[in-house]
């Protein structure tokens, strides 16, 4: 990845720490895929930042790339044993759903000052995206975890 794309990596992921990140729940956020924290991961949900897709064009003799790049974010919960738990299940899933699309695409800074375009201050050229849309993924037979998959789709500039 280029030195922007890991700039807009590290602001998903302060913005998305910024809600599932708590005192009681550290270390939620991660970057990289759920595989590599599922088995050892004591702290649910956990959320995943990874690289997805890079669309670059080059622009002026190759002085600058413009980047869509597209970010796969995995959410993995646990399910419990109990019809009950599963309904609880579900409606966590669906409010982490709310709270991902609020601190991805919420107008607002860093600092939080008011973010007219929702460009992520300057970082990006235009406003982040669901790359396609976001999908609850079911259990699979013999494992606990359910989750969503959500692709965020960014677009950026840098100069080479």
């Amino acid at each position: 990845m280029t030195v922007q794309a890991t700039t807009v990596r590290n602001e998903c992921i302060r913005r998305l720490k910024t809600v599932f990140e708590t005192t009681e729940i550290p270390g939620a956020v991660k970057s990289g895929w759920a595989a590599q924290y599922r088995r050892d991961n004591a702290n649910w949900p956990l959320v995943c930042v990874a690289p997805a897709i890079s669309q670059p064009s080059y622009h002026s003799a190759n002085i600058t790339l413009e980047d869509a790049t597209s970010f796969h974010i995995q959410l993995v919960d646990v399910e419990g044993d109990t019809p009950e738990a599963i309904e609880e299940l579900t409606a966590r899933l669906e409010l982490y759903l709310k709270l991902m699309r609020q601190a991805l695409f919420k107008p607002v800074t860093e600092a939080g000052e008011p973010d007219r375009f929702a460009k992520w201050g300057s970082l990006l050229t235009s406003t982040p995206t669901e790359g396609r849309e976001a999908r609850f993924i079911d259990p699979e037979p013999g494992e606990p975890y359910a989750g969503i998959s959500f692709v965020l789709t960014t677009t950026f500039s840098e100069n080479l």
